[in-house]
């Protein structure tokens, strides 16, 4: 391919299209296809900017709270105590603590 190369780029200035064959092989480059999109990612490579990917963006993945409440699980405890500071929710933590050692000691 490589020898090629030089071949097809001294004949650029003839046609619109490269083209090799030798036996049962051929290569059809599109010229001006080919030089456009070469054109085109060197610009965009000197520039510091990139090709903008085609096609539809990904999809966001699944959000594991809205498949959890379409199972039916509610979550309005998880809400409530996401809204809580920090320092709320270990006042919270501290006091079921002390509320599991009472249970302890009279289980004794």
């Amino acid at each position: 391919a490589w020898g090629r190369a030089a071949t097809l780029l001294e004949r650029a200035a003839v046609g619109a299209e490269w083209r090799v064959e030798e036996g049962e092989i051929s290569l059809v480059v599109d010229r001006l296809r080919f030089l456009t999109r070469f054109g085109t990612a060197l610009s965009l490579a000197k520039s510091g900017r990139f090709e903008v990917r085609r096609g539809r963006p990904a999809a966001a993945p699944p959000s594991s709270l809205a498949g959890a409440e379409r199972y039916g699980v509610d979550l309005s405890l998880l809400r409530q105590s996401l809204r809580l500071t920090v320092a709320e929710r270990l006042d919270r933590l501290d006091a079921d603590v002390e509320f599991f050692r009472g249970l302890r000691f009279e289980a004794v």
